[in-house]
């Protein structure tokens, strides 16, 4: 197969049956019990608040500011 975009490899290989780029559902299972622990303890303890946005958006405006002082700005890819 010729060299692709990553999603079209995706979609590809999910249609073939290959799974070597796709994570097993423990290895999901266990992310997501880390960054919820890492969310829960952020909530009781740090000085720097959690932001939080609207699905579908650009993400928080605090976000922006991650850019000041550099060349750079978000964008769709």
């Amino acid at each position: 197969m010729p060299s692709a975009p990553a999603y079209e490899r995706l979609l590809y290989d999910a249609l073939i049956g290959d799974a070597t780029l796709f994570l097993r559902s423990d290895e999901v299972e266990a992310s997501w019990r880390f960054a919820d622990a890492l969310t829960a303890q952020w909530g009781r303890d740090s000085k720097v608040p959690m932001r939080s946005y609207e699905a579908g958006s650009w993400g928080p405006e605090a976000a922006d500011g991650l850019f000041q002082g550099c060349e750079g700005g978000w964008s769709k890819g």
